[in-house]
């Protein structure tokens, strides 16, 4: 075989790997919810109702959350305190 024969070859490969698993994404049940029950649908649709809900809802998370370094970093407009205690060194 040439050379050239070897790169289509490779190339061919590429392509069908990488359209392997779209191609198995396809093939699977396109409709999910066919063939369940009344009972199932009506639980899913209570569900979403919940979730959409909840994430609707304005429950105070607007609020500004807590600072969890406030009690370390300095407040905004205030001097870093200074050492007051002189540690003495021996030379």
């Amino acid at each position: 075989m040439k050379r050239s024969h070897w790169k289509i070859c490779t190339a061919a490969l590429f392509v069908v790997a990488t359209a392997t698993p779209t191609l198995a994404e396809v093939l699977q049940d396109p409709r999910p919810t066919v063939g369940r029950s009344e009972e199932a649908k009506q639980n899913d649709a209570a569900f979403d109702a919940q979730y959409r809900a909840r994430r609707n809802s304005d429950d105070g998370s607007s609020a500004p959350k807590a600072d969890p370094w406030g009690g370390v970093r300095t407040p905004v407009g205030q001097p870093a305190a200074a050492a007051t205690t002189k540690k003495s060194t021996k030379n």
